[in-house]
C-alpha cells in the first residue's frame, strides 16, 4: 500500500473483500471486526489471530478458567501471533511512519497519571552509568540480585560490548532508596543467554519462576532485579509483554531507537516479584510511547496499560484482546 498516505478507494475495497472472506471463515465474527483486523494484520494475519480467539473463546465456554493456567498458553500465543503479525504487515499499511516521523509528537489514546521512574529520567540518552565493580560474578561473595549491595542510586554499567570490548547497546541498572530495581537500556535483537538466574545463586522456589527485569529476549541479560514470579506472571504476561516490545521494535524505521526503563519491586523481606512497570521511550527525542505495569495480587497478575502513543494503538490491540481472555 506504501505510506503516509490515505487509503485509496480501490484499497479500502480490497480491505473489504479480504474482511468478507474472513468473516465467513471465522462464525460469529462481523465483517466491521474483520475489516480492522485486516487493516492492521493482513488478510492472513487477521485470519490467524481470528483462529486464535476462537480457540480462546471455546476454552473458556468449556469452564476452561476454573483452571487458570490452561488458558495461559492459548493467550501468550495468540498475543504474540498479533504482534508479529501487525509488525510483518507494518510497511504494507498506509499511514506507517518513516525515520524523520518517528520523534514526532503524537495524539495518546490512554494515558494514566503516571511518576514511575520520572525523577531518574536523564537530560540525554542512557546518561553514562558508574563502576560495573557490583556486578556479579563467581568471586563476588556480596552479590545480591535485589541489588542491596549497590549503594542507592549508584548506576552499574550492563551494557553490552563486543569481542573488542566495544559497547554495541547501552544500558545500566540502580537501586532507588525505596528499594525498587531500576533498568534502562537499549532494545535490540535477541543477545544469547547467560543463564544468570541460575547462576547469581537465587534459590528454586516450588510453583514460581526466576523473572528477569531486563531479559535477554529485549537485547541485553541483566543479573539485577530477578524475583520469584508466579507462572502466570512470568510465562505469560511478562513474556506477552516482552513479546509486544518485540513486535514495536520491528516495526521502527531504519535509524530509530527504543529505550526501556523497567521498574521492579519485590514483596517485603522476600524476592517474590510484587510489580513491574515498561516504560518504552523513543530513544532520540525521550518521548513516552508506551507503559504497561503487572501487579501480582494475592498470586494472580493484574496487568493495566498506563499509556499508549497513538500511533501504536494496532499493536496494543492484540495485547489488550489476550489479556481479556485471561482475565475470563
Amino acid at each position: 500500500m506504501g505510506c503516509n498516505r490515505e487509503v485509496t478507494e480501490q484499497e479500502a475495497q480490497e480491505i473489504h473483500d479480504a474482511a468478507m472472506r474472513v468473516a465467513s471463515e471465522a462464525g460469529g465474527t462481523d465483517v466491521a471486526k474483520a475489516e480492522r483486523y485486516v487493516q492492521m494484520y493482513g488478510e492472513a494475519g487477521a485470519r490467524a489471530i481470528l483462529r486464535a480467539e476462537e480457540s480462546m473463546a471455546r476454552a473458556v465456554a468449556g469452564g476452561v478458567p476454573s483452571a487458570y493456567g490452561s488458558t495461559v498458553e492459548l493467550s501468550s500465543r495468540a498475543s504474540a501471533l498479533s504482534t508479529t503479525a501487525s509488525a510483518s504487515y507494518a510497511f504494507e499499511r498506509p499511514n506507517c511512519l518513516t525515520a524523520n516521523q518517528w520523534s514526532q509528537p503524537a495524539p495518546v489514546v490512554h494515558a494514566t497519571p503516571s511518576t514511575h521512574g520520572a525523577e531518574l529520567a536523564p537530560q540525554s540518552p542512557l546518561a553514562a552509568p558508574s563502576t560495573d565493580s557490583y556486578r556479579w560474578s563467581a568471586h563476588n561473595a556480596n552479590f545480591n540480585t535485589d541489588m542491596s549491595h549497590v549503594p542507592v542510586g549508584t548506576k552499574v554499567d550492563i551494557s553490552v560490548r563486543d569481542a573488542n570490548g566495544t559497547i554495541v547497546r547501552r544500558g545500566w541498572a540502580l537501586r532507588t532508596a525505596n528499594g525498587h530495581v531500576i533498568h534502562e537500556g537499549e532494545v535490540g535483537p535477541p543477545a544469547s543467554r547467560q543463564d544468570l538466574e541460575r547462576r547469581v545463586g537465587l534459590p528454586d522456589i516450588a510453583g514460581r519462576d526466576k523473572a528477569h527485569s531486563f531479559p535477554a529476549r529485549l537485547g541485553m541479560e541483566s543479573e539485577f532485579g530477578i524475583s520469584h514470579a508466579t507462572r502466570p506472571t512470568n510465562r505469560s504476561y511478562q513474556s506477552d509483554v516482552e513479546a509486544f516490545i518485540q513486535g514495536f521494535q520491528r516495526e521502527l524505521p531504519r535509524g530509530a531507537r527504543l529505550v526501556l526503563r523497567t521498574d521492579t519491586s519485590f514483596k517485603p523481606g522476600t524476592t517474590h516479584f510484587q510489580e513491574q512497570v515498561y516504560t518504552l521511550f523513543d530513544g532520540v527525542s525521550r518521548s513516552r510511547l508506551f507503559e504497561v505495569t503487572i501487579q501480582d495480587r494475592a498470586g494472580k497478575p493484574e496487568p493495566i496499560v498506563d499509556h499508549i502513543d497513538g500511533r501504536f494503538v494496532h499493536l496494543a490491540e492484540g495485547l489488550r484482546g489476550a489479556w481479556r481472555w485471561k482475565k475470563g
